[in-house]
């Protein structure tokens, strides 16, 4: 690491701490005797899968059956279709 001061890469650290997901340390350069301090963060590594696995199966919910027609709309329907093939004649 470069001396923030003069550029030197001549450095070494003195103490180094982990702390708050990262590592602090205290470091000093051999050319002019600047003493300053760096953070590394730790970062978690995530790996991704080249073949994921497959999504699951759908379920499969049976329909609960449709009540029966009331008499009225059965009537109904009956009437209005032979009208209609009347109509067509």
């Amino acid at each position: 690491m470069k001396c923030p001061d003069c550029g030197s890469d001549d450095t070494r650290t003195m103490d180094s701490r982990r702390r708050d997901g990262g590592t602090y340390r205290r470091k000093v350069c051999r050319a002019c005797d600047f003493r300053f301090s760096t953070r590394e963060l730790h970062v978690e590594e995530v790996k991704l899968l080249r073949n994921p696995p497959p999504p699951p199966e759908p379920e499969i919910v049976e329909a609960e059956p449709e009540a029966p027609e009331p008499k009225a709309f059965l009537i109904l329907r009956t009437i209005r279709g032979i009208l209609d093939q009347w109509k067509g004649d």
